[in-house]
């Protein structure tokens, strides 16, 4: 889990600073935000001597000690300054303006480390934000979803709206990320409905100190494990899905008018999804 700010503290600030590699306002020094609860400062992936300094602080603090994958998180990139300055690839502008851009180029400079470190292994990556074209370079989530009836109902419409929008290859916090631990009954329904996304992720940071796992509740042990023995059986369908997804921008999960936009019944408030042309949901 990669974050796109170095703390204050962090024994490569000062360095980083001095190269010029974090956004900083207009007479040059770097923008001080908060960045969970401490300051620090936002690295500008539109600077490309930046951006390779991440490329080579993810081989050597991460692959080549035998991490295969990044999680790049946190990369919204919240400043609000107003002053504050990007390098925008030698054209300076506000930085305000390049936001969605910071978590593209980050992704995409995880990805680039990712494919020189191992050349002949397809990258995995996920990441929490992103712009259009993030879909080239990382899976996505819904972010930090709330332990809730509510949530389940509507994640399942974020998925179909990602989906739509180019963004097929994406999940949920199955159980929900935030709040008390689900109780049997809406965890049992959330993996049902997570085994058919793309990303299925059971993850969370329940306030009560809990966390979720498939064993959470013994007495339905054996129902969530059937779930993710048919959630393997489905791997050679929703593979085929991603390749035609990557070929021919078809979205995984779709609602039911996409493939049957004559029937009026497909129009009306359901949470139907399809799952490819021939599952339905």
């Amino acid at each position: 889990n990669i974050k796109p700010a170095l703390l204050s503290d962090h024994p490569l600030y000062e360095q980083c600073a001095r190269d010029g590699f974090f956004i900083a306002d207009e007479t040059g020094p770097p923008t001080i935000a908060y960045f969970w609860d401490a300051l620090g400062s936002y690295i500008d992936f539109t600077n490309p001597r930046a951006a390779a300094w991440w490329k080579d602080q993810v081989r050597r603090a991460l692959l080549d000690i035998g991490m295969a994958a990044t999680w790049n998180d946190n990369n919204e990139c919240e400043l609000k300054d107003p002053t504050a300055r990007v390098h925008f690839f030698g054209k300076p502008r506000a930085a305000i303006e390049a936001k969605p851009l910071q978590g593209l180029l980050m992704m995409r400079a995880s990805r680039e480390a990712q494919i020189a470190h191992a050349p002949n292994r397809r990258p995995y990556l996920v990441t929490r934000a992103g712009c259009a074209g993030m879909q080239r370079y990382a899976q996505t989530w819904s972010g930090d979803n709330a332990t809730s009836w509510e949530t389940l109902k509507f994640n399942i419409r974020m998925g179909l709206g990602l989906a739509l929008s180019g963004v097929s290859n994406a999940g949920h916090d199955v159980g929900g990320f935030a709040g008390n631990a689900p109780d049997k009954e809406l965890f049992l329904r959330w993996v049902e409905a997570g085994i058919f996304m793309p990303r299925f992720s059971i993850h969370s940071w329940n306030d009560d100190g809990t966390v979720n796992e498939p064993w959470m509740h013994p007495e339905i042990t054996h129902h969530v494990s059937d779930l993710i023995k048919v959630r393997a059986r489905l791997t050679p369908y929703l593979y085929d899905l991603m390749w035609r997804y990557h070929r021919d921008f078809e979205p995984v999960v779709r609602p039911t008018f996409y493939e049957f936009p004559r029937d009026e019944t497909c129009f009306e408030d359901s949470d139907d999804v399809m799952l490819g042309r021939s599952l339905l949901v």
